[in-house]
Parts: C-alpha cells; structure tokens; sequence
C-alpha cells in the first residue's frame, strides 16, 4: 500500500508519469457475490488509484494513465465487482481532467500472454471466444498505448471484438445504444434460422419436439462448454458435466432468445440433465402453444367413437359451438 507523503516518495525518482495497471479477479454472480469479494476487487483499483492520485497532486507529470477495462463499458457476466472498481477509475480520470490534471483511463479489452484473463481456465477462454471477444497482445497493446498515452480524450475504449458474435451473447431484450451503430446490421442467417427452428416445433408432434428439443440442448451445451456434440452424456447433470453458475446463465439466455422459454436459473442448480431439461422445455411450449398436431403419437390414434359423447354432452357441445359462432347476437 502506497502512503507518506509524495515529495518523500517521489522526488527523489524524478517522477514524470504515472501508469496504473493493479487489478484482480474475483467473480461470482450477482446473487452469489458478498461484500468481500466487492473488497478484495476494489482495492486494488479504487483505492489504489485514488492514493496515487492524491500522492501526485503537487507533480508536474507527463501522463496519468489508468489500466481500466472493457468491463465498465460494455459490463461482464459474474464481473459487477470488477465492473464497478474500473468505473471508479473511470470518473476518477474524468476528475481529474475537471482539475486540470492530466488524466487517461483506457478500458481494455482481454489481454494474451501477460494480463488476468491469459490467466483463466480452458473454459472460460473459450466462453470470450464464443462471445467474438480476441486477445490483445503485448506487442499490439504496447502499441497502442504508445500512440494513446498522451491522448487528447480522457477516455478510450481499446479492445478486439467481433460485434456480431459478441450481440447474439446479450440476454434477450437486452439494449446498448451505444453500440448500435456497430451491430445494426444483424446476421440474416441466425434471424430465419430460429424462426424456422420454432416453426418446425409448432409442427412436430409431442415425440417428435422432444427429439428436436434434445438435440438442441445438447448441442446447445456442447457450445457453452467447447465440447464435441456427441461427449455430451443426457443422462449426467450439468454440473458434473463443467457447466458453471455463468455457464448455466448463458444457457439459459440462449434458449431464451431462440425459444422464448425462460427457464429459471436455480434449475440448473438443481443437477438438472440435459434429458429432463428437455422434458421441461416441452412442457413449457405446451402450454404456451397447445395446437391439435402437438397430439402423441397414442393420443392421435384416439377416435370420438373410442368415449362417445352422451345425449346431453352432445346438447352443451352444439349450444357452446352455436354461442361462439353467433357472438354478435349477444351485443346490446
């Protein structure tokens, strides 16, 4: 930790810059995340931005670059600590640039080799790949900041996406009007394909969508996880099968955007499988579009003559059939 005063620590090195790269990780989704892992992210951005901030008041520096990340601007599952401690040093900048300091916060993207996320298991690197996130490297980033550090803008943003993948990652209904310009041309492709995939369920019978629905939920997870298709075992629980809590979210916000089905996150929490999460699905487009070809296989085969309606039955049914198609006689 940085304390004393600036003219003891930083005076005799002649001090004409500052560059601000501390950080670490500590996810967790929101409802898993407790204030000490708020604590342990922060400090190391916050707190160790604002000491030297405060330390170098008095110095006539060069720059003072901040080392923040993409994941204030465009946020990150399972990162609002980490989110929060970047936006800190992001205003902190802002601030300082209304003192008339010198001042640039650069919101990284995901650095190779060298930074935290070159760092992260073979599954959550595989998670920003899918998301058309790439790695910056050294030499690229060095570069950069070259070229940056003694820019006019307080603030940059300087990272390699591809916006179209990185979109179809969003959760459903999610907006960033920041972005739009970027991403207002979407894939035709992935449009017409989910609604085809949902015309085909609407058309296949009880047996015929729950072998539809398999498939896509294997193949789904297999994605999720950078998996091949077939290793994926119906019968064993996500959990057992490396899918964690970001994973299970953004299952769930697949199948959300392709299927308008939201299935609750503790489901997955629950060692569901891929063969009863099936089940569910099928239950849940069900209800929501109960048509007469969504009949199984054994309940097709059921004639009127098999229950034969009574006297009476048959009374309610021409009355209820003549009321409806007679609705106007009853206005006024």
């Amino acid at each position: 930790m940085i304390s004393g005063r600036s003219d003891y620590i930083f005076s005799p090195l002649h001090l004409r810059g500052v560059i601000h790269a501390a950080g670490l990780l500590d996810d967790a989704l929101l409802h898993q995340m407790n204030w000490d892992k708020f604590t342990r992210v922060m400090l190391p951005k916050a707190q160790g931005a604002w000491h030297l901030n405060s330390l170098t008041q008095d110095l006539p520096l060069d720059f003072f670059v901040c080392f923040s990340s993409m994941a204030s601007l465009l946020s990150s599952p399972g990162q609002g600590n980490y989110a929060a401690a970047n936006a800190f040093m992001d205003a902190l900048v802002h601030y300082r640039r209304s003192q008339g300091l010198p001042g640039l916060s650069i919101n990284w993207g995901a650095w190779g080799e060298i930074g935290m996320a070159s760092r992260l298991g073979n599954s959550d690197q595989r998670q920003m790949a899918a998301s058309g996130i790439n790695f910056i490297t050294p030499k690229q980033g060095i570069k950069v900041l070259d070229r940056t550090i003694s820019a006019s803008e307080a603030q940059i943003g300087l990272f390699d996406i591809d916006w179209h993948q990185f979109e179809q990652k969003l959760p459903p209904n999610v907006k960033m009007p920041m972005l739009e310009e970027l991403i207002s041309i979407r894939p035709v492709l992935r449009t017409s394909d989910r609604d085809n995939f949902l015309s085909e369920l609407k058309q296949a019978s009880v047996a015929e969508r729950e072998n539809k629905l398999r498939n896509y939920l294997q193949d789904c997870v297999a994605q999720v996880l950078g998996m091949e298709t077939d290793r994926i075992d119906l019968a064993q629980p996500l959990i057992s099968l490396g899918v964690d809590s970001l994973m299970a979210m953004e299952i769930r916000n697949r199948v959300q955007t392709d299927l308008k089905i939201d299935i609750p996150i503790t489901k997955f929490m629950e060692e569901i499988d891929v063969a009863t999460l099936t089940i569910e699905l099928n239950d849940q487009l069900t209800q929501i579009d109960p048509q007469p070809n969504l009949l199984s296989a054994t309940e097709s085969k059921i004639s009127a003559d098999t229950y034969p309606l009574s006297y009476g039955q048959k009374a309610l049914w021409f009355l209820w059939n003549w009321t409806l198609a007679n609705l106007s006689l009853n206005k006024g």
